[in-house]
C-alpha cells in the first residue's frame, strides 16, 4: 500500500456527498471499503490504487452519482444493483468526519472516514437508482 495513504493531499472539508446504497441505510455493506469487502481483488493492485479501494467513493452532485451508475450499469448489467446499490443517499460531510480527495472531472472524489464517525447517521437516502 502506499506509503502514506490516506496520501497526504487528502483535505478534510465541509462537502456535500451523494452515494449509491442499498436500500436500508443501516446495511453494513453501504459503507465498507472494497478493500474490506473483497481483500483479494486489490492483491493485484498498485500501490495508489490499493490505497484508493480504503476509500469510500462519493460524488459531488446527485447527477455525477446517477451518470456513473448509469455507465457501469451498461457494463455489470444486473449484477450493478447487487454489488454497487440500489438506491442514491445524500449526506453531509463535516471535517470532523474524515478526509477527502478533489472531485475529478466525473464528480467523483474518495472520502476516507475516521473510525469514530459512523456514517449512517450522516446520509438519508434520496433516490431509487431503478
Amino acid at each position: 500500500m502506499e506509503k502514506t495513504c490516506p496520501p497526504n493531499e487528502y483535505t478534510e472539508k465541509n462537502i456535500e456527498a451523494f452515494r449509491w446504497v442499498f436500500d436500508d441505510i443501516q446495511n453494513a455493506e453501504n459503507f465498507i471499503p472494497l478493500a474490506k469487502k473483497n481483500p483479494a481483488r486489490i492483491l493485484s493492485m498498485d500501490d495508489k490504487s490499493q490505497c484508493k479501494a480504503y476509500s469510500l467513493s462519493m460524488f459531488n452532485s446527485e447527477d455525477a452519482a446517477r451518470n456513473r451508475f448509469q455507465f457501469l450499469h451498461k457494463i455489470m448489467k444486473d449484477k450493478a444493483f447487487k454489488l454497487l446499490g440500489t438506491n442514491i443517499a445524500k449526506g453531509n460531510i463535516e471535517e470532523m468526519h474524515g478526509v477527502n480527495s478533489n472531485s475529478d472531472e466525473n464528480g467523483h472524489f474518495s472520502h476516507f472516514h475516521y473510525e469514530s464517525v459512523d456514517l449512517t447517521t450522516i446520509f438519508r437516502i434520496i433516490d431509487n437508482l431503478r
